[in-house]
């Protein structure tokens, strides 16, 4: 079968992507979230985060957080949200960081394309030893909609006050399935300026959807 073929090519490329990154730091993210609540013009999602780093030896970080998303028109969303991180980027212990996010979501109609462009505020605070600051998102996905796998290429780029720091390229495979669930799997390549310098870094992504607690949507 034609996706069979798919599913292996895409596979093949995951392991060599995981075999040119394992003379660097090769992560894995996991997430897991769920829509709380799904009416009409309004959603609210809750979700979790665990990345292991050092070829998945050790943790990085964990993270858990919600958004409320509000549908200003048919094809314009407005969310904001919250997100509690613990992180270990120095092997000495975790340390907890607090992130406010607010940003537009825009879909528009292409199919069999489904396109989605997301502009994002970010507000870190209460973060020992750092002080507060601000970053700022734009973000682009686009996913062959199909039956199946349907592949799909997310691109991120972010930046700060003192310019540009950081993208990230994301390939790979994605399953829905009729009860609203969905679960994704690809490589992801980013770039992270880090003083003068860029230094690269290297994910396997899972993402597992488990749809919808409370559907409150009315046809039409």
């Amino acid at each position: 079968m034609r996706w069979l073929a798919q599913v292996g090519a895409f596979l093949f490329l995951l392991l060599a992507a995981v075999s040119a990154a394992r003379a660097s730091d090769l992560q894995v993210w996991n997430t897991t979230e769920i829509t709380a609540l799904a009416a009409n013009r309004v959603g609210w999602d809750v979700y979790g985060v665990v990345r292991t780093c050092d070829h998945v030896s050790s943790a990085y970080d964990h993270r858990f957080g919600t958004l409320l998303r509000v549908a200003a028109t048919r094809r314009l969303w407005l969310g904001a949200g919250y997100l509690r991180r613990y992180v270990n980027p120095d092997r000495l212990g975790m340390r907890p960081e607090n992130r406010f996010v607010a940003g537009t979501t825009v879909i528009p109609t292409l199919r069999p394309v489904r396109l989605e462009w997301v502009s994002l505020y970010e507000r870190h605070f209460a973060i020992r030893g750092v002080p507060d600051f601000n970053r700022y998102k734009q973000r682009f996905e686009i996913e062959r909609l199909r039956r199946g796998p349907a592949p799909f290429l997310y691109e991120e780029m972010t930046f700060r006050r003192e310019g540009f720091v950081r993208t990230r390229t994301l390939a790979g495979l994605r399953w829905r399935f009729p009860s609203g669930a969905r679960f994704e799997i690809g490589y992801q390549f980013e770039s992270l300026r880090v003083g003068g310098a860029w230094r690269p870094r290297h994910a396997i992504r899972t993402t597992l959807n488990l749809g919808v607690l409370f559907d409150r949507r009315r046809p039409g």
